[in-house]
């Protein structure tokens, strides 16, 4: 759904609604995600025997699901301590008075650029490992207690996902469509102005 609000941001009003949208489920996604590695962790150590090392991390046990939990935690602490340290983009200029245009605004730095890249690969990611892990979870769960059944739980589970995405896929595309159909003036900055906005207080 984060990644969903950055996606479809030209549906959401406001400026910065979006982006607020964003971040707020981030921060809510990373305060689940170590909810849950603190349960797991200390449900295995409750279940291991007194003198006995429980292992909590050795890839060899639990199709690696141990291993993969430990790599989405750290994974999802520095996507949100970097959305935290980002690079700012450049200050959107004032119009100029005279005339009525707006300035075009400085190009983003290099810094700023490479972090955007950095963070959208990090994210996508880190969300398909997700998927990876939450699958091989459901079904180490139905082996243990399901007697290996998971079909209900994986259908489920890819129907979710699958909704999700397709939403998702098809609002960003028809964004671009729109984007295509009726073009704004675009910066290298991001910031976008209409076509006729140059003209107004022209007179």
């Amino acid at each position: 759904m984060a990644i969903g609000a950055s996606l479809l941001r030209k549906f959401i009003p406001g400026d910065a609604l979006w982006f607020q949208i964003h971040r707020t489920l981030n921060i809510l996604v990373v305060i689940c995600t170590f909810i849950a590695f603190g349960l797991a962790v200390t449900a295995i150590h409750q279940e291991t025997p007194s003198g006995y090392d429980p292992k909590h991390f050795n890839p060899s046990l639990a199709d690696g699901h141990r291993t993969i939990g430990l790599v989405v935690v750290i994974f999802a602490f520095i996507q949100a301590v970097s959305g935290l340290l980002r690079p700012h983009l450049p200050r959107k200029p004032e119009p100029d008075a005279e005339v009525g245009e707006e300035q075009a605004p400085p190009e983003k730095s290099t810094a700023r650029k490479t972090w955007e890249v950095g963070h959208r690969v990090l994210g996508f990611g880190v969300l398909g490992l997700c998927w990876y892990q939450v699958a091989l979870g459901i079904h180490l769960y139905s082996v243990i207690f399901n007697s290996g059944n998971d079909e209900t739980a994986m259908r489920a589970f890819y129907s979710t996902i699958g909704i999700l995405g397709s939403v998702i896929f098809l609002g960003f595309m028809q964004a671009k469509l729109l984007t295509t159909k009726h073009p704004k003036q675009e910066n290298k900055s991001g910031w976008t102005s209409k076509p006729n906005e140059a003209m107004r207080g022209s007179r």
